[in-house]
């Protein structure tokens, strides 16, 4: 439950918005907008790719404490930016971290309840996300707000993902060990060799002799 409280930068969003039309960086709206379109891209695309990665490794725990170290450095680093194609190329980042540490937490989560309980401990879990989120707009942002050149704002933000990374790293548990990975072609192939087998057998039981007698080499 920690985590879910400690893992709340997102009141920080807002400020992040005011800097953008600030006159320290002046994007037009048109150019805010189109930073939520990469975002949303983003989020659209990298999600099915991320998790085939979390699957072929076995392990969760490793993404999400590397998601929320980058996510504390693009954070950091939002405060350099000073041209539309430098908070586009943040913007890419920081959802692609984002994904990197919800997409794995969600599946740790879901991993460790039991099937009659999973609605009510999920919601549980989203509710504690939902208490972080308004304990930082309560405690955070209003003292924030008062720093004009937002640099307050990213560096809280960025603390705020270290301390979740560190928390994260001491406090989740899972198994150790890889998951074996098998493609579209292993499944092919092992239809491949049960419809030959079949078919010798057959052949085999026609011609009167026990099925079984005779293996034919399995492919290469």
């Amino acid at each position: 439950m920690g985590l879910l409280l400690l893992r709340q930068p997102w009141p920080l969003l807002p400020l992040r918005a005011l800097l953008l039309r600030s006159p320290i960086v002046g994007l037009t709206f048109q150019q805010v907008g189109w930073l939520g379109f990469f975002r949303s891209i983003t989020s659209g695309v990298a999600p099915p790719v991320l998790g085939m990665l979390s699957d072929r490794t076995g392990r969760r725990k490793p993404w999400i404490v590397t998601g929320f170290l980058l996510a504390s450095a693009a954070t950091a680093l939002f405060q350099y930016g000073r041209s539309f194609s430098q908070f586009a190329a943040l913007s890419v980042i920081d959802s692609v971290t984002t994904i990197l540490y919800h997409l794995n937490m969600n599946a740790i989560v879901l991993a460790t309840i039991s099937e009659s309980t999973r609605g009510r401990k999920y919601g549980i879990y989203r509710s504690g996300g939902s208490v972080g989120f308004a304990l930082a707009s309560l405690l955070i942002v209003p003292s924030l707000s008062r720093d004009t050149t937002y640099r307050s704002t990213f560096l809280a933000g960025a603390a705020v993902y270290l301390l979740c990374a560190g928390f994260g790293s001491v406090a989740i548990r899972e198994q150790e060990g890889r998951v074996e990975h098998r493609t579209g072609w292993d499944h092919w192939r092992s239809i491949y060799r049960h419809l030959r087998q079949q078919g010798q057998d057959s052949v085999l039981e026609g011609a009167g002799a026990p099925r079984g007698d005779v293996r034919l080499a399995a492919p290469p």
